[in-house]
């Protein structure tokens, strides 16, 4: 929720009700008329009065006393104009004994002045009064001690006394004496109890409040109750005489009951009872019986007139005595003889039979008086049944074991425990359900108690089933606690405590109630082994010896208060104990228990104690004989001490000591047996084998660690079969020495995995990888794990490298930042198959550091002395930084003596960003890279064809490709001797040379490149050219490098040896020549002459280990390896050679397995490959005969043979010749699915299936990648699989199973089927076996994990439970109730399962009343302005504690001098207090409130010095940014500024303004049988009228009837708040159903009668501003994204809508009259549509520098208006109004009869719309301000810009004015322009006026249509007409028209423009050169207007320059002087 809405909740209820106004003269009209002034005194007017009738200010000045004191008096709880407070005290005060309750001394006791009688206040008030605080009543001798006389003292004490009893929250007060005392007031006499109640009466707070009783009185006296609103009811037992008005005007009273006949009414025109209870709904009168006559008439005449006055009592009821009912006769009255009352009990038992239409009734018929009843079954007991016979449910059942009763509920239950009983058992078990109501638990304790002869202690208990044990607090006997015994009167005699109750067993309890057993003084026993929370003095004073809680986490408060037999106690999980927690009674002594205590709290963790004193049991006079046992972890808070006891630390502030305290711990599996703490295992060390030993407690924990090598397994080349590898060690050097591939494997993972980027490595033998996977050695990225250490190969050989890179960084190093690699050869390959960056067969990237300051003399790497044969394929477009050797470098990086042999591949591929054979790129800037004295002799290979994302360019080079801008690279001694395959595909753009693109160097120094083949030096792209720019490139020949021509030139650093074959050159063959072989796959090869190319075409291999030693081709030497798969004799694998050419040679190899189950396989035969292609090897299980790539699911894998041949194992293998055994590693291919099943005896599982979701399996020829093809159409899904016991099995299709999926069907051995859907959503993987277990049961089955489940945990959200679901299997368990954790008392407990907050917080614990978590135990939180009834002051309250309440709890305010002190209500949605003071003037805004917070009268909190002006300062400045709500508190103050100014009182710190509105002036005036009306500002805003009515009539306001509520020709309204200050109340005077007269006014029309005036005028001024601010604030915001596209939003109420700018789809109807505030927000208002309803006004306000939208248009309905409301003076403040289908974008549409259109002080751009379809038959054309089709009252548009655009649908001549009339409206009103600018246009061709009419053609529709005045005053006009469509209309005036259509206008009048001045303003317009020819008049009407004869105007008028209008042009229009027009057709 937005700050501006929150704030807003709570600040509109306070601030936006009603302001108190206390000082405007209640009897001044404001409207003087003849009858002004006139009263029953001063019945009409003379000379002395000054009235003069229709001269203003001689007005009548009359002044009434009697009529102003007895306004005074009605008005004198609104006026409250706080006078002087007085001294009352009877004699001078002083400091040590002064009168606190006197105003003035109870302020200050020197201003004492001592002159009054002496008045007692509050309890002592009156000597004559006794209060019954039990009973509740106050009665009070009527005699005053026996006076006939009363005396004012004595009045004013009793109202006093009625005050403080009332206020105490009493209402009862009897009244003794049969004479009363009497006193006279205003010549009245009468009793001194009625006087009292009549002064109380004027507080409207006391209202309805009193409730009196006149035991002894037998007469009423004359008006005796007259108007004493306090009454709420009035007792009169003796009474049999009532005086005159006795009861008149008493609104709030609700009953009167008299007990005894009346014999005398006097009463004077039957209003004896006028007015009774007419504020409260009436009042109920009760009658003695006697009072009646034999024709039921009240005697004596208590007609309706008489008891009613015209009003009948809501009731009246008489009251009957004696007589005797029976089950067949009522009672019969002794006075009146009327039978009463209800008929009595039956006298015979019934007899029951089941009832025949009701099941669950039976009836019962009593012989009695043979009636039947009809009674729901009761349950008998003994039987379990109803007492009909019908069978009934059980809810609990009491057994001793020989004695079984039954219950069906509460009442039942009561029977069958007293049952068991009365028997004699003692001992007995009721069982109950778990979630039983605390009442059955009631129950049983009743009947304990209530059965006789049940001895105390006798009662052994067991109590089933049940988990909670309610508790209590107030001592209501809920459970076994204790319960007050209350007599007939409710008062409480006596106490019952459970006596009888021995021992109770609770086996199933986990929630024991505070004081559930206190004060059971016999119990010995409390058995509650699952009792998780027990409540405070649970088991105070009982005899409990031995007590054992194993689940009780909190001892309660007072636990054991009173209990002083405790001997020992465990509590092995408490971890909390409250004050007094383990308190026992006070006889526990050492004598009384002389053994020793044991006390077990041995719960792991802190225990925290709250509070203090906490067990007596510890304390030092006892420390002998406790023996306490702790767990272990306590051991640093325990002291021993000298004396050999020991001091337990429980918390900094607070100890104890105890005899002894020992510790108790073991570990066993890691926890320990006594505390159940886990160990927190430290120490030992995990290996790859085994997860490490525990040092503490021995136990294994934690994860093996495949990174810490097992020593005592054996390794396979390094390769540890647990997934490890052997690790390096490390020399004395520093240097850890590797000298196997595992070592290898585990030196990357330390610079990978454990982040030791400086560790260096050596190389101590050749290395194999055996072509695994290989991780490069170094993550790229600066902050990442690069290598910066050393690796020195020491001129090893590295074979059997493989990569397959997916990330950045590719190599046998990823990325090398600052460290040295060196001296090694490596053999391998590096494949990419995705787009990646940094890749070389050596090194990807090589990087230095960013950063300048790293503390090196070289700031890159140093690499050295490597040879390379690693192949580097790319299979991706977009690989970017590629080269043979090293892929990227930079900074200042060295490469020296190193050589590349290796292929590059890059295919078709674009490799972006530069590939290289020997280095692919080198960087900008930075790069100082350095390579020297190396040489690249490998192959490089591209055939990009340039079709990768639109990018034909590619850069490669042979040694480097790239030299970037402003790179500093500096080769030396550098030769590119390899080969540069470049395909028939090339793109043109490739740009390729031996050293690549050059941008910049720093130098090429002594370089060569074989340039045999054509390649040239650079690319010609290149900057830099070789014999130029300090680059030394030069091309050589194979000759020259074979006879080391070029070695010499490279000089004495050149390190590399020139051995990879060279291009020959054309010579004569030699025999002596040197021979190139290439395999012929046949056992022969091909020979070629390396001289002269000569070949032989076939010579036989010379093979030597397997491998040919000239060409190099190799027989297959394989052996298969499946893991632990079981491979049998006979087994066939289907094996398939694919050559580079995509041939395929197809073979077979079958098994044989020896006895020790080593297996070998036997081809169909040998199988040669040529020595320089690359194969792929593919091998499958099972030769299944059919096509190798497609696989079926076999539906039938019910026997072992089926299953097996359904486990597909294949594997590839792809590579150059080696004459190495390939291993090819076969993978699973199908998902394994295993299903364990449990099944109730006596049932079997004949069948059991599976689903699978796909029919068959594609595998691709060179990657085996599988792809499932679905099932056909109908096919059935399910696998019979293969079952084994209580198991079953089936291979399936690796597919994704869905939740609620078909998996499992069983079909049971009786025939039925249970089939089992997958608990979630899984995704089988191939190779993967996945294992269930399905549980069956009787109707079922269901599906969970086949080891234990592992849950997760959601909460329910109900508070209490959370659900379990199986992460691995789904499967849902049943709900369980949140447990663990341990709420404090901010913070409630988190469930250790869920993670979920349950249960309630603890209660706080206050010390010096703060608590340990920082809350203040009593605080004024804060204080709001509240202006609701009447000015007030809100005080905040936070009390917490024992104690506090709303009836301990008061605040008292010092006010003005005044005490005051009230009680408060408690507002539990905020949990606070809420303290109000009331009845603040405005003017004493600025005065100083104190409020003082007492608890039963002691102070605890105060809050000093604060007002209502700092309150609204305050809140101004923290809301300064909410402008309405700034300019609503301004606006109060000023209010309060103009109140003080009235007053002549000022207490406010400044003189605050308010806002500069024009008040509007409004007329209103009361006529006929109205005669006066004011608004009256007290306690609350109302209005008053006087009306004159006369017989027969009657008063409505609105509908309702309200003559009854007119008092002496006066009504007065209820309350009006300050946003109603505008809300009409219409008065109407009615005969019958005729109008006589009708009177509408608001208090706004109050306050424009008195805004002139010279002493009110400041004050109406600053009430209205309120109102309008208030109004304005308390708007409600819609907002726009809670409603669904497309949405109509029904407006009911003024609103504002915040714009953001966003378009929303959403449409306003307006429903009611209202305010629409469109609000700037963060970007305007954006909506689709606005519609106003019949009969409804819309004002729109248009707020904020800021474009408002509205697309679709504003339509108004019939008789509805639109008020537009703009903030002209912001530039960018606007509305803007589309539309469509031919509607006015603002105006009447749709055939409606509209009201006004009024637009001030806006800037508003509107357009008009024609219907969309080219040829409807029914075209229309709007207006863009006005109407389309539809009639239209005025328009006013007053100190606007305005931009109008009509619209045209040329094709049926349906065209619509800018403003005013469409093409098929009937009328329009007047339109004004004031003060305004107009822009508007005709874009399109049209026939329609600019401003007017628009073009009436329509055929024989034949329209009449009508046109008011056009009226413009100081307004500019910029009018534009574009081209015509026959004709034109005028500019300004009426459109054409046809001959069947009629428009009559009347005059155009230009208030303040001369003609000439018009002239001049027309010349600024635009109009076609053509509209002289086809237009008759510029204003006026149209040539066919005038032709067909069909419409007229009354004028065109300008100023005449003296106030006044002169009409111009003639009869049909103007044309400006000199313009000519010739239109005459």
């Amino acid at each position: 929720m937005r700050v501006n809405e929150r704030m807003k909740k709570v600040f509109s209820i306070l601030l936006c009700l009603c302001m108190v106004l206390q000082y405007v003269p209640t009897t001044a009209f404001a409207v003087t008329t003849a009858e002004s002034g006139l009263c029953e005194h001063h019945a009409k007017h003379t000379a002395e009065c000054g009235y003069t009738e229709a001269v203003e200010a001689h007005e009548c000045h009359y002044e009434c006393a009697e009529c102003a004191a007895a306004a005074a008096s009605e008005e004198a709880p609104e006026e409250s104009s706080d006078p002087a407070p007085v001294c009352t005290c009877a004699e001078a005060c002083t400091t040590e004994n002064f009168n606190e309750y006197c105003d003035v001394c109870g302020v200050d006791y020197s201003k004492c002045t001592g002159t009054d009688t002496a008045v007692q206040y509050a309890e002592d008030a009156s000597p004559y009064a006794v209060i019954d605080t039990e009973a509740g009543t106050l009665t009070i001798d009527g005699t005053l001690g026996g006076k006939t006389t009363a005396t004012e003292e004595d009045i004013t004490a009793l109202v006093e006394q009625l005050k403080a009893y009332v206020d105490s929250g009493n209402t009862t007060i009897i009244v003794t004496g049969s004479k009363p005392a009497m006193i006279e007031v205003s010549g009245l006499t009468i009793t001194a109890i009625g006087e009292a109640i009549y002064r109380l009466s004027l507080d409207d707070s006391y209202n309805g409040k009193i409730d009196l009783i006149l035991p002894d009185v037998t007469e009423i006296i004359d008006k005796e109750f007259y108007s004493a609103q306090a009454l709420n009811s009035i007792t009169l037992p003796k009474v049999t005489k009532l005086g005159s008005l006795a009861f008149y005007g008493t609104q709030y009273l609700r009953i009167i009951t008299f007990g005894s006949v009346l014999t005398e009414v006097n009463e004077t025109g039957g209003v004896m009872f006028a007015y009774v209870g007419n504020k409260v709904g009436g009042c109920d009168l009760i009658l003695n019986c006697g009072q009646m006559n034999e024709s039921s008439v009240p005697v004596p005449d208590l007609t309706i007139n008489t008891w009613g006055y015209e009003n009948e009592f809501k009731s009246i009821t008489l009251t009957h005595t004696g007589g005797t009912a029976t089950c067949s006769e009522l009672a019969k009255c002794e006075v009146c003889g009327t039978e009463y009352g209800e008929v009595g009990a039956h006298t015979a038992e019934p007899t029951y039979v089941p009832n025949a239409g009701d099941s669950t009734q039976h009836d019962a018929t009593y012989s009695c008086c043979g009636a039947t009843v009809t009674e729901a079954h009761t349950m008998n007991v003994t039987t379990g049944k109803c007492v009909c016979g019908t069978e009934m449910t059980v809810v609990a059942t009491v057994t001793d074991g020989t004695n079984t009763y039954y219950a069906a509920d509460a009442a039942t239950l009561n029977q069958a425990v007293t049952a068991i009983l009365e028997t004699g058992s003692r001992t007995f078990t009721v069982e109950l359900p778990a979630d039983a109501e605390a009442g059955m638990i009631t129950t049983i304790r009743r009947a304990i108690c209530d059965t006789e002869g049940v001895a105390d202690g006798s009662i052994h208990l067991t109590l089933k089933g049940v988990t909670t044990i309610p508790g209590t607090t107030n001592w209501d006997g809920v459970a076994f606690g204790p319960g007050d015994i209350y007599d007939e009167a409710g008062k409480i005699v006596d106490q019952e405590l459970v006596t009888q109750l021995a021992s109770i067993n609770l086996p199933d309890v986990t929630e024991i109630g505070a004081q559930a057993f206190y004060f059971c003084e016999n119990l010995v026993t409390v058995s509650a082994p699952k009792a998780q929370t027990i409540g405070a003095q649970a088991l105070g004073y009982t005899a409990l010896t031995s007590v054992e809680f194993p689940e009780l986490t909190t001892i309660p408060t007072d636990m054991f208060s009173g209990t002083w037999t405790l001997s020992s106690a465990k509590f092995p999980k408490v971890t909390t104990i409250e004050q007094g927690g383990l308190l026992v009674g006070a006889k526990f002594t050492p004598e009384n228990n002389p053994t020793p205590f044991p006390l077990e709290l041995t719960a792991e963790g802190n225990i925290t104690f709250n509070g203090s004193n906490h067990f007596n049991i510890a304390s030092q006079n006892y420390s002998g004989k406790v023996d306490l046992v702790l767990c272990c972890d306590k051991a640093d808070k325990v002291t021993k001490n000298e004396d050999g006891t020991a001091t337990w630390q429980v918390r900094d502030d607070l100890s104890y000591t105890f005899k002894s305290i020992t510790f108790k711990h073991s570990y066993v599996d890691g926890k320990c047996t006594a505390c159940g703490e886990d160990c927190t295992h430290t120490g030992g060390e995990a290996t790859c084998t085994e997860k490490a030993i525990c040092e503490a407690c021995g136990t294994s924990y934690g994860e093996v660690d495949t990174t810490n090598h097992d020593s005592s397994v054996e390794c396979v080349n390094g390769f540890c079969p647990n997934g490890c590898y052997e690790p390096a060690t490390l020399n004395a050097a520093g240097y850890y020495e590797i000298d196997n591939a595992g070592k290898l494997f585990w030196f990357a993972q330390q610079v990978n995995v454990k982040g030791n980027r400086e560790i260096k490595g050596v190389l101590t033998a050749d290395i194999d990888l055996e072509n695994k996977p290989w991780t490069p050695i170094g993550v790229t990225g600066e902050e990442n794990n690069n290598f910066r250490g050393v690796f020195d190969g020491q001129n090893y050989t590295i074979k059997g490298l493989y990569v397959e890179g997916s990330e950045n960084g590719v190599g046998f190093f990823g990325e090398v930042r600052t460290g040295t690699v060196k001296n090694f050869t490596i053999y391998g390959n590096v494949v990419v198959n995705t787009e990646v960056d940094y890749v070389g067969g050596v090194i990807g990237s090589i990087c230095g550091l960013n950063s300048t300051d790293h503390g090196l003399e070289r700031n890159g790497a140093i690499i050295q002395n490597i040879t390379s044969f690693v192949n580097v394929t790319a299979k991706a477009h977009g690989i970017g930084m590629i080269g043979g050797f090293v892929g990227y470098a930079n900074h200042q990086s060295l490469i020296e003596q190193c050589a590349w042999y290796g292929t590059f591949d890059a295919g078709e591929y674009r490799v972006d960003s530069g590939a290289g054979g020997f280095i692919g790129k080198i960087q900008e800037n930075t790069s100082e890279v350095t390579i020297r004295n190396c040489g690249a002799y490998g192959t490089i290979k591209t055939n990009y064809a340039g079709d990768y994302n639109n990018t034909p360019t590619i850069y490669m080079g042979g040694f480097l490709s790239f030299s970037n801008t402003d790179a500093k690279t500096t080769l030396e001694n550098c030769l590119f001797a390899g080969r540069f395959e470049r395909g028939e595909n090339l793109t043109d753009q490739a740009f390729l040379g031996a050293f690549g693109t050059l941008r910049s160097v720093n130098a090429i120094k002594n370089c060569y490149y074989l340039g045999d083949d054509g390649l040239e030096a650079v690319h010609s792209d290149s900057n830099l050219k070789p014999g130029s720019d300090n680059v030394e490139i030069t091309s050589v020949t194979g000759e020259e490098l074979r006879n080391n021509t070029i070695a010499t030139q490279l000089g004495d650093h050149w390190m590399q040896d020139v051995h990879y074959p060279i291009p020959k050159d054309t010579k004569a063959h030699s025999d002596s020549a040197t021979y190139t072989y290439t395999d012929n796959g046949d056992g022969t090869h091909k020979a070629t002459c390396t001289e002269c190319g000569y070949e032989e075409t076939s010579r036989p291999h010379t093979i030597e280990n397997h491998a040919c030693t000239d060409c190099g081709a190799m027989e297959i030497v394989v052996s298969f390896d499946a893991g632990d798969y079981e491979w049998k004799t006979g087994d066939t694998l289907y094996f398939c050679r694919v050559s580079g050419d995509n041939e395929w040679e197809e073979y077979a190899f079958t098994a044989t397995v020896a006895g020790d189950g080593t297996v070998t396989w036997t081809p169909d035969r040998t199988l040669y490959w040529d020595g320089t292609g690359e194969h792929k090897l593919v091998v499958i299980y099972p030769d299944t005969g059919y096509v190798w790539d497609t696989w079926y699911v076999d539906e039938d894998q019910a026997t072992p043979e089926t299953l097996r041949k359904n486990d597909r194992l294949d594997a590839i293998w792809s590579g150059n010749p080696t004459t190495d055994t390939i291993t090819f590693n076969l993978k699973h291919r199908m998902a394994k699915v295993t299903v364990n099943y449990e099944i109730a005896e006596g049932v079997t599982v004949s069948k059991a299936e599976v689903y699978t979701l796909t029919q068959y399996l594609l595998f691709d020829i060179h990657t085996l990648e599988r792809k499932n093809i679905a099932w056909e159409e109908g096919h059935d899904l399910w696998i019979n699989s293969y079952h084994n016991g209580n198991q079953f099995t089936a291979f399936v299709s690796p597919d994704a199973y869905a939740a609620d999926g078909n998996f499992i069907k069983i079909t049971l051995s009786d025939g039925s089927v249970r089939e089992v859907k997958m608990n979630k959503a899984v995704t089988f993987e191939e190779g993967a076996e996945y294992t269930y277990k399905v549980v069956i049961t009787a109707d079922g089955a269901y599906l969970t994990c086949a080891d234990e489940c592992t849950f997760e945990y959601t909460d329910n959200e109900d508070g209490l439970t959370h659900s379990k679901t199986c992460s691995k299997c789904g499967y849902v368990a049943a709900s369980e109730a949140h447990s663990g954790g341990e709420a404090t008392c901010t913070e409630k407990a988190i469930c250790e399962a869920c993670g979920s907050e349950y249960g309630a917080t603890d209660p706080h614990s206050f010390v010096d009343g703060k608590c340990a978590c920082g809350i203040k135990q009593f605080d004024i939180y804060g204080q709001q302005l509240n202006i609701g009834g009447d000015l007030s002051m809100k005080y905040y309250v936070t009390a917490l504690g024992d104690g506090v309440s709303t009836e301990t709890l008061t605040m008292e305010f010092l006010f003005l001098g005044k005490k005051t002190e009230v009680s408060g209500v408690y507002d539990s949605e905020i949990g606070m207090y809420v303290f109000t003071l009331d009845g603040i003037n405005p003017q004493c805004m600025g005065d100083e409130i104190d409020a003082y917070l007492l608890l039963d009268g002691e102070e605890k909190a105060n809050k000093l010095d604060y007002t209502v002006e700092a309150n609204l300062l305050t809140l101004r400045e923290k809301y300064k940014d909410d402008t309405a709500l700034v300019t609503l508190v301004n606006d109060i103050l000023a209010y309060g500024s103009a109140a003080s100014e009235y007053k002549g009182y000022g207490s406010m710190t400044d003189d605050y303004v308010s806002s500069d509105r024009e008040i509007p002036t409004t007329n209103v005036a009361p006529s006929d049988a109205f005669t006066g009306y004011t608004v009256t500002f007290g306690q609350m805003n109302y209005i008053k009228i006087r009306v004159n009515l006369a017989d027969g009539n009657t008063l409505y306001l609105g509908e309702t009837d309200i003559t009854n509520e007119l008092v002496d020709g006066i009504y007065k309204t209820a309350g009006i708040a300050p946003t109603d200050f505008d809300k009409v109340f219409t008065f109407t005077v009615k005969n019958g159903d005729e109008t006589v007269a009708t009177f509408a006014l608001s208090v706004n029309d109050y306050i424009s009668a008195n805004k002139d005036s010279e002493s009110m005028g400041n004050l109406v001024k600053a009430l209205y501003n309120y109102g309008v601010s208030a109004e304005e604030y308390a708007r409600p915001i819609i907002n726009l994204t809670q409603y669904a596209d497309g949405e109509t939003i029904d407006i009911t109420q003024s609103s504002k809508i915040i714009g953001d700018g966003t378009e929303y789809n959403l449409s306003l109807n307006i429903a009611e009259d209202v305010t629409v505030v469109f609000d700037e927000g963060t970007g305007g208002v954006k909506l689709n549509a606005i519609t106003v309803a019949d009969n409804k006004t819309l004002t729109l306000q248009v707020k904020g520098n800021v474009e408002h939208i509205v697309k679709e248009g504003i339509s108004i309905g019939n008789g509805s208006n639109v008020i537009i409301e703009g903030e002209r003076d912001k530039e960018n403040n606007k509305l803007t109004v589309t539309t469509t289908d031919g509607n006015a974008a603002i105006g009447a549409n749709n055939g409606v009869t509209a009201g006004d259109i009024t637009i001030r002080n806006a800037r508003v751009e509107a357009t008009g719309s024609s219907t969309i379809e080219e040829y409807s038959e029914s075209p229309v054309s709007g207006a863009a301000i006005g109407a389309s089709d539809a009639n239209m009252g005025d328009i006013l548009i007053e100190n606007s810009i305005i931009t109008a655009t009509g619209s045209s649908h040329s094709s049926r001549s349906s065209f619509a004015a800018a403003i005013g009339m469409g093409s098929l409206c009937r009328s329009i009103g007047n339109m004004v322009f004031i003060d305004s600018e107009i822009t508007a246009k005709i874009p399109d061709e049209t026939l329609a006026s600019v401003i007017g009419a628009g073009s009436i053609m329509h055929g024989e529709k034949r329209l009449v249509c009508t046109m008011g005045d056009i009226i413009f005053t100081n307004t500019s006009l910029d009018l534009l007409i574009v081209q015509n469509f026959l004709s034109y209309g005028a500019l300004i005036g009426i459109g054409e028209t046809d001959s069947y259509s009629t428009v009559k206008m009347g005059k155009i009048i230009f208030t303040d423009m001369t003609q000439a001045e018009l002239d001049a303003m027309i010349a600024t317009w635009t109009y076609p050169e053509d509209f002289a020819e086809w237009g008759a008049y510029i204003i006026g009407r149209s040539p066919y207007n005038m032709v067909n004869e069909n419409g007229t105007i009354e004028g065109v008028y300008v100023s005449d320059g003296n106030g006044g209008t002169v009409q111009v042009g003639n009869a049909d229009g103007y044309n400006p002087t000199g313009y000519v027009t010739n239109w005459g057709w």
